[in-house]
Formats: structure tokens, C-alpha cells, sequence
């Protein structure tokens, strides 16, 4: 929820600053933009956005002083854990899961089969028969 308000609130500055853009006379004061504060963080499917604050004097024509800089995607970024991992069993084959990219999911290491770790066949004999 913080972050579909962050991207609506960027997407808000921004119109803001292009209509006034389009239609502004020559500024009035020089802007100086010395605190910037990372509102969205980019990931491999949307782009990030800074903050700027302009703390040049006189009157400002930027709303509530504030200006937005798109930070460009990043490459997918790999889980810590595997999805999809389990375990062979006596009676079925385990997998050791695929790699994904953590924000869009896609698969970047895929897995591998684990063949059936006994005779196929359930013994009351054999606790691991039972896992």
C-alpha cells in the first residue's frame, strides 16, 4: 500500500511539474538541490524515484519546492531461497528448486531433479519409507 501511494504521489509531482513546465515564465530565483530522498526504489519492473527539495532563495515556482528524477530499472535479483525445493522420497522424485528473480518472479537458475532416493517400493521395515 506505501508503495502504490509513493508511485501515485510521483506520478501526482510530476504531471504537476510538467503542466507548470509547459506554462511557467522565466524562474525567478536559481534553484539549488541539495537534499535528495529516495521515494520509490527501482526493481526490474519499475523505475525509482528521488526526491529533490530546492533551497535556492526567493519564491519558487516548483510545487511545495519539490522536484522528481526517475532512477533507471535494475536487472532481476535472485531469492536467497529456492522455490519449488523438496526432498526425494522413497516413492517420489525431489526437486531443488529454481532460482527467481525476486520481484518479477521469472526463473533465473533453474532447478534440478532428484531421483527417488530408494527401491520405489513401501516396507514397514524402513521408517524413511514414511517421510
Amino acid at each position: 500500500m506505501k508503495r502504490l501511494f509513493a508511485i501515485l504521489m510521483a506520478v501526482v509531482i510530476t504531471v504537476s511539474l510538467m503542466t507548470i513546465g509547459a506554462f511557467a515564465a522565466e524562474p525567478t530565483h536559481s534553484h539549488e538541490f541539495k537534499q535528495k530522498t529516495l521515494l520509490t526504489e527501482s526493481t526490474c519492473l519499475t523505475e525509482g524515484i528521488i526526491v529533490s527539495y530546492c533551497t535556492g532563495e526567493g519564491e519558487c515556482e516548483l510545487p511545495n519546492r519539490m522536484w522528481s528524477e526517475p532512477l533507471p530499472k535494475v536487472p532481476c535479483e535472485k531469492m536467497d531461497e529456492p522455490l519449488g525445493a523438496r526432498e526425494a522420497t522413497c516413492t517420489a522424485d525431489g526437486y531443488t528448486g529454481d532460482y527467481c528473480c525476486k520481484w518479477c518472479l521469472s526463473v533465473l537458475d533453474e532447478g534440478e531433479v532428484i531421483p527417488i532416493s530408494g527401491d520405489g517400493n513401501l516396507t514397514n521395515d524402513d521408517p524413511d519409507d514414511f517421510v
